[in-house]
Parts: C-alpha cells; structure tokens; sequence
C-alpha cells in the first residue's frame, strides 16, 4: 500500500532456500571421522546470510572477533640455540675465559679440551700437527715450490740466446714465421699453390702488355 516493493535478488532466495533446505536434510557425514565418531557435516553458510545475522557485531563477541592473531613462522629461537637433553632442564656451565684458555692451579686440564678451545675436530685430536714439512704448506705454496724445481733458470733472455746458438734450419724449424706458419687458401676453400715464374721464350711473352689485358692478338714485327 505504502508503495515499498519487497523484492530481493534471485542469488539472495537461492542462497537462503539452500542454508534452510541443508538445516533440515543435513545428516552425520560417514567419510569424515574423529576420535569421538563421524562427524556430522557443516551446513553452508552464504555471505548474505552471514551479513545479516547479529553474531560477532555487538558486545564481547565483537572483541573476540575483531582480536588479532598472527600466524607464528618458523620455529622458536630457544628451541635453535638449546643443546643437550630435550626431557632434562637445560643445563648452564659458566666460566672464565681465563679458565678456558690456562689450565687449573693443580696442573689438571682445563675444563674445555685444548683440541675444542683451538678449532680443532674429534678427529683431529690424535693427529700431530707440525709446521715443518711438505705436508704442511697449502696448496698454492706446494705448487709454487714444484715450479720452481722443475724450471732450468729464471733468466728471461733464455729462449733469445738458444735461438741465437741454434742453426738456422733448426730454429726455423721450432719458430716458424707467421706467413710460413699460415697456408693462403682460395676463393674456392682450397690451398694455393705456389706460382711458379716462367723461364725462356715464355717468360718475355708473358710480360708482353697485351697479354695481361687480355687481348689474344698477336704482332709479327
């Protein structure tokens, strides 16, 4: 009468016949079970429904809802720095370091073993460690030392006083020169061969100029 028209959505009626449909068909769920029995199955809840119901808006429920509660990541420190027995309280032995690096008054060890206070392994602790020897060097300095002996000399002028001394077949032989070390190749991928320079008669009908503009004419004088 008033001209107000009650009409709600298609979504919104679908939505609530489905939350009223499942409340009243909804039975225990046989394929998710607990240690007390099946559990029965949640009824679906749609967000308008959920809008329009009062719990969590008002009072204490409100404060416990709008609470934060941050997801912890990762895992406590303590539980990264503890050592020893997790069934046993935590044990603290506290000392000097001048109780850690001397030994005691009475000439016992100190309360830290000298192969631990020196970063030294377990493994370590029976091996006698000296700093003469071979052995001892790294590996760089090992190296170093095998260049050295096998080199001759260290003189720099080496290779230049050889190939003075050397003949001249020999020491072209061990350092050919660039143009005898590299073979010329053609527009074609294949070697060069050697020009051989005509000798005789030829050689004054080659140099003729005709000849080398191409003209196949030939001039009886």
């Amino acid at each position: 009468m008033s001209g107000n028209v009650t009409d709600y959505k298609g979504g919104v009626l679908i939505s609530n016949w489905v939350e009223d449909h499942a409340k009243a068909t909804s039975a225990p769920g046989t394929h998710i079970l607990t240690h007390r029995g099946p559990r029965p199955a949640p009824p679906p809840i749609s967000t308008q429904r959920l809008s329009y119901t009062p719990a969590g808006k008002t009072g204490e429920d409100l404060l416990e809802a709008a609470e934060r509660h941050d997801r912890p990541l990762g895992i406590k420190g303590e539980l990264l720095t503890r050592h020893g027995r997790f069934d046993a309280p935590p044990v603290q032995c506290l000392g000097t370091t001048y109780q850690l690096t001397h030994g005691r008054a009475d000439g016992t060890d100190r309360k830290v073993q000298a192969y631990l206070w020196h970063g030294r392994k377990q493994n370590d602790s029976f091996v006698p460690h000296s700093t003469f020897g071979p052995n001892t060097m790294q590996l760089t300095a090992r190296k170093q030392a095998e260049w050295a002996s096998r080199a001759a000399s260290a003189d720099p002028y080496e290779t230049t006083q050889r190939a003075s001394t050397l003949p001249a077949a020999l020491r072209t032989a061990e350092s050919p020169m660039r143009t005898q070390s590299l073979r010329l190749t053609g527009d074609s991928g294949l070697t060069l061969q050697p020009a051989n320079r005509p000798k005789g008669e030829i050689s004054t009908e080659c140099d003729k100029n005709y000849r080398r503009i191409g003209l196949r004419v030939r001039y009886r004088s």
